[in-house]
């Protein structure tokens, strides 16, 4: 399968407030350090405190939503890495390793490996992000070696009706729409419709990126019960030139070649349904069923590579029963998918069917010790034919995850947990084009990691502070090989044993009522442990102790949030990003990609029913390359990222 490699510009920006709870009493808090995004302070949410486990503080998100989508909001924090991007829909990653995205406690990213499909998610109703980079296997299997990025939706028990409309530099603007209609008059329904249209230029790489999302959602609230319907159908055009060679780079690097296009059309469906259901004071029962359907459409620019189309879907099914009292909580449940995938140059028809059981146990020993052991089991079954080799392939996973965990609350507002995990990544159908005819799999093999993890987070009501510190021990990691001599396209392979030692940490501390400021940085050293590495020619080289390319070993921001009237806030992020080998440079003797600094500002004025929202992207324009990827051996494609973008969004908000 060849890799394609697609970039959506940032043209928006947001402060990353953290804050997560704050409730020793509360029995078995164990995701820590997590980072807690919250949306929008208005709205009570009503009927709910018998069925959360936490009380997160809110903390406003500035700068607000507008039209922008969360993709630009989530890769503004250090720690949340941004690498490939198809469409409207980049790849996740914390720690190095990709990230399972929630929508509502359900993946968005089972089958497809380009993309984490954000794009669906309805932004105006987002309640809180969850940033959570301990290790997730046990309650959500594959994608659980970095963390998971949960994204929920709120229950707002008032009419409210939000009408937008965006201009962006150099060229483009939308139109957003939010209706939230109370159904009943105890306000225990409502429904939410949520409309985004985009259109945005840009003049570096001659790119435009047209989005047209619409989502309805249903929701049920009471002391007993929640239930939520969400349908979303997101539609993105990309159109742009391809990457730059080293030549057209050396000639002209603030644009791309304007000797080709290429086109990526992506037509996404996504249907979830989620209950939960209070039996009585200590069981809870959880359903949750997800239908995805996916159609993509890549024109390259090269007319002797035509086109691939590719069509995928997905069902998702999870119950689960939580039993929890003032010492125990404890999760048991079994998942079910059922997923399919064709492409027009490589896959003709593929499907993968997963069944897995898991339970989450969390103990508190007394008020200053917890602990908690997890496990996971899951068989995985894919068939497929392959259209190159002409061949049938199949292959059969058992696969297994576990946690064990320690946590001592030194007081109420600091705590320390100790962890041990085993995670795995399974291979996505899509990256199924290497062994088939050359063994009996059909795929590549599981990606997995022992993880070792300490976290410490300190919180009072002027700082905030959380630290991860792990070290993991990972084989058959899966990535993409573009100088992989089975492929003139190259190819998927699972790298040698490699590992990563790495710290994040977070900062936020608030002055006044009038200004606050903070920071994250992320040092993620990952390097091969022993193996080699055959290019283009068949030479072997030994890659021992290399670093694994395609990532900066070093990232880090700051930021500032000033209000200087009621009405009026200014934001303001400094950024950076450490040198980092070409992707695909695993002997690294190849140029490194420099390292760069970006500047971003914002400001938000409310007066009224109306809200003015300004972004600016990169503001002193600086060149530099947001990725770079290695064609073939010693030939580097750079894919140049836009230079000043902003983008101004007015918003009338009436009830």
């Amino acid at each position: 399968m060849k890799k394609q490699i697609y970039i959506v510009i940032s043209l928006s920006f947001a402060m990353t407030h953290f804050a997560c709870a704050d409730n020793s009493q509360e029995s078995a808090h164990y995701t820590l350090p997590t980072i807690v995004i919250h949306y929008n302070k208005q709205g009570t949410q009503a009927h709910t405190s018998d069925l959360k486990a936490t009380n997160p503080i809110a903390v406003e998100l500035f700068p607000s939503y507008g039209n922008q989508s969360i993709d630009n909001m989530l890769k503004q924090n250090a720690w949340v890495e941004t690498r490939i991007s198809s469409g409207a829909n980049p790849t996740y990653y914390l720690k190095g390793q990709r990230a399972t995205v929630l929508l509502n406690g359900m993946s968005l990213n089972q089958f497809n490996s380009q993309a984490q499909n954000t794009s669906l998610v309805p932004a105006n109703s987002i309640e809180t992000i969850d940033i959570n980079p301990t290790a997730s296997s046990v309650l959500y299997g594959s994608m659980g070696l970095g963390g998971t990025i949960a994204i929920k939706q709120k229950f707002i028990d008032y009419n409210q009706y939000l009408i937008g409309m965006s201009t962006s530099y150099p060229l483009g603007g939308g139109v957003n729409l939010f209706v939230n209609q109370l159904l009943d008059q105890q306000k225990t329904w409502a429904f939410q419709l949520i409309t985004n249209t985009e259109s945005l230029d840009n003049y570096r790489d001659y790119s435009r990126n047209n989005n047209n999302n619409i989502d309805f959602t249903l929701l049920h609230q009471t002391n007993t019960q929640q239930l939520r319907f969400n349908f979303s159908d997101s539609y993105q055009y990309l159109h742009f030139p391809g990457g730059l060679s080293q030549l057209e780079s050396d000639q002209d690097p603030w644009q791309a070649s304007s000797s080709g296009r290429q086109k990526y059309i992506n037509h996404t469906i996504n249907s979830q349904l989620g209950l939960t259901q209070k039996i009585n004071q200590e069981f809870i029962f959880n359903l949750q069923s997800q239908y995805q359907q996916q159609w993509a459409n890549v024109i390259f620019a090269n007319p002797g590579y035509g086109s691939s189309k590719q069509n995928s879907s997905l069902f998702y099914l999870r119950p689960s029963i939580t039993y929890q009292n003032n010492w125990l909580k404890n999760i048991t449940g079994s998942e079910f998918n059922y997923q399919t995938f064709k492409q027009s140059s490589t896959i003709s028809d593929s499907r993968q069917t997963n069944v897995a059981i898991f339970n989450q146990a969390d103990l508190k020993l007394n008020l200053k010790w917890q602990t908690g052991v997890g496990g996971r089991y899951e068989h995985s079954y894919t068939q497929g034919d392959l259209i190159l080799s002409a061949s049938h392939g199949s292959q059969i996973i058992n696969i297994g995850a576990g946690e064990l965990y320690l946590q001592y609350n030194w007081a109420t507002s600091f705590n320390t947990r100790a962890s041990i995990s085993y995670a795995y990544q399974l291979p996505f159908i899509d990256q199924s084009n290497l062994t088939p005819g050359l063994t009996s799999n059909f795929g590549l093999d599981p990606q997995t990691a022992w993880i070792y993890q300490i976290d410490n987070q300190y919180k009072n009501n002027k700082l905030e502070l959380k630290n991860s510190t792990y070290w993991m021990l990972i084989n058959n990691q899966i990535a993409y090989n573009g100088n992989d001599p089975s492929s003139s396209f190259g190819a998927n392979i699972n790298f040698p044993p490699t590992q990563t030692i790495g710290n994040l940490f977070s900062l936020d501390y608030r002055w006044s009522q009038m200004l606050s400021s903070g920071g994250s940085f992320v040092l993620n050293l990952n390097t091969f442990r022993f193996g080699t590495f055959s290019h283009a020619n068949n030479i072997k080289t030994d890659i021992s102790n290399n670093t694994v390319p395609g990532q900066s070993p070093f990232s880090a921001e700051i930021h500032g949030n000033w209000h200087l009237m009621p009405d009026l806030t200014l934001w303001l992020q400094q950024q950076y990003f450490s040198a980092q080998y070409a992707d695909g440079d695993y002997s690294n003797t190849l140029a490194k990609q420099s390292g760069y600094f970006l500047t971003n500002l914002g400001a938000k004025y409310q007066i009224n029913q109306w809200q003015f929202n300004l972004s600016i992207y990169n503001l002193f324009n600086k060149f530099y390359y947001s990725y770079v990827a290695t064609a073939d051996f010693k030939r580097l494609s750079y894919y140049p990222a836009n230079g000043i973008t902003a983008m101004l969004n007015i918003q009338y908000t009436f009830s």
